[in-house]
């Protein structure tokens, strides 16, 4: 279960939850902020990287590389200082991958919500035709009900009377 940090009250709620159980926080759009678990147990929102820094970081860090490979006079170390530069990297890339997972499953996520809102809305106006349609049917019964107490009254006025 994916869980995510209220905006107002800082408390862990399920990502499928449309409002904080603590606060009644509603959540729309882009206040749902993932959770991440600390060493302490502590929760705190998760940090990723956009696309924008992660190709810049990226071209800062390759002409760093190429320039430590070859401005150094020791070749071992400047192949191993360029190849950890480049590593560098690789920490970069991988937040930018999560965040992107994390904005497909957010449109999912909205997605499927907009489904069930409008799964409930076919719902909801079926039950209230039926509804209608059996109030209908009671109103109908209530006046042949009626009609016959009407019939039956007059008939045994007549069996007294005649």
């Amino acid at each position: 279960m994916t869980l995510m940090l209220c905006p107002e009250c800082q408390s862990r709620v399920s990502a499928r939850a449309a409002a904080c159980p603590q606060c009644g926080y509603p959540f729309t759009g882009d206040v749902r902020l993932p959770v991440r678990a600390t060493e302490a147990g502590a929760t705190r929102p998760g940090s990723y990287v956009t696309t924008r820094f992660a190709l810049t970081a990226s071209v800062v860090l390759l002409v760093t590389g190429a320039f430590a490979m070859a401005g150094v006079e020791e070749e071992g170390f400047g192949i191993l200082a360029g190849f950890i530069t480049w590593g560098s990297m690789i920490p970069i890339w991988w937040k930018n991958r999560r965040a992107a997972r994390t904005r497909a499953e957010s449109g999912l996520i909205d997605h499927q919500m907009q489904q069930q809102l409008q799964e409930m809305e076919e719902r909801f106006h079926r039950e209230l035709s039926e509804i209608e349609s059996n109030t209908r049917r009671v109103t109908d019964l209530e006046e042949r009900l009626e009609f016959t107490e009407r019939l039956l009254t007059k008939y045994r006025d007549n069996q007294i009377g005649g």
